[in-house]
């Protein structure tokens, strides 16, 4: 009973701070505002088959480079005039959503914050909740061009930089939020094993579930018991291999109210610069 009480305290402390959970109804609402911007960050293709009533198609690869596998995001100049080309407006409320796998979403959710924009709200349930019961539309939207000009926020970005001074710090923590074999070095999506040095264990199913097939963010309880352990006064830094789940990872404990970062490029770029691994030890 007192274990239960104290994790229901906890609970109550988990007040998103950067973006909260969005119900179908809520932003059915919400769907008339003119101080409302709507990104569908599937692809075009699921874009054109059918979307939310007013969503602006952008899929999130548009903001990102491939290297080595893994995917990077793109510099300023380029960022700008996407941005500028999907009509951001720093006044306006941006609402994002995907498939409700959150992938996707998490990943402009991630772009948007990076860039300057300090009021994004991820829409978890997501395109197939929404279809459900709500209308469709399939017709792209007439996007009129922004002026927007980004701050690049680097208070969530690692650099390959940061993160070699993050395994030495005390005031870093870094989460490796990929699998238990990936992370002890029995795994590896590259030819190099282990895992960035001082790095926790933190698998992306400590922050999410699969319910009735879908990927949703646990409950308040659920992370509560998960992030336990985590101190609040901390800088965190996620990676994973090519910096999915880590986006992912980066959305719920910002949500969560933590100091985050991401490490883009994650694992791969970590190999392929050949810098210190660390293996489990026997």
């Amino acid at each position: 009973m007192r274990i239960t009480f104290i994790l229901l305290f906890v609970a109550l402390l988990l007040v998103p701070s950067t973006a909260s959970a969005l119900s179908v109804q809520q932003l059915a609402n919400q769907l008339e505002s003119t101080g409302l911007i709507i990104y569908d960050g599937r692809s075009k293709k699921e874009y054109d088959t059918g979307h939310i009533p007013g969503a602006i198609s952008f899929p999130f690869g548009q903001a990102y480079f491939n290297k080595d596998r893994a995917l990077y995001v793109k510099g300023r100049t380029q960022i700008t005039s996407l941005l500028r080309e999907k009509g951001l407006k720093r006044e306006k409320q941006v609402i994002v959503y995907d498939n409700g796998d959150l992938v996707s979403a998490a990943r402009l959710f991630w772009i948007l914050t990076l860039y300057g924009h300090d009021n994004v709200t991820v829409f978890e349930p997501g395109y197939s909740a929404w279809s459900q019961s709500q209308p469709i539309e399939r017709q792209a939207q007439n996007i009129k061009r922004s002026k927007f000009t980004p701050n690049f926020d680097a208070s969530v970005y690692a650099s390959t930089t940061v993160v070699k001074l993050a395994t030495y710090s005390k005031n870093y923590t870094i989460l490796d939020v990929r699998t238990l074999d990936e992370y002890q070095g029995r795994k590896s999506m590259s030819s190099t094993y282990g895992r960035i040095p001082s790095a926790l264990h933190f698998p992306i199913s400590s922050l999410v579930k699969d319910e009735a097939g879908q990927q949703v963010v646990k409950s308040n309880i659920e992370l509560a018991s998960s992030i336990s352990h985590l101190e609040r006064d901390k800088k965190y830094i996620t990676y994973c291999n090519l910096g999915r789940n880590s986006t992912l990872g980066f959305y719920v404990l910002k949500r969560a109210g933590f100091d985050v970062a991401l490490y883009d490029g994650s694992w791969i770029d970590w190999t392929t610069r050949q810098l210190p691994v660390e293996l489990e030890r026997e």
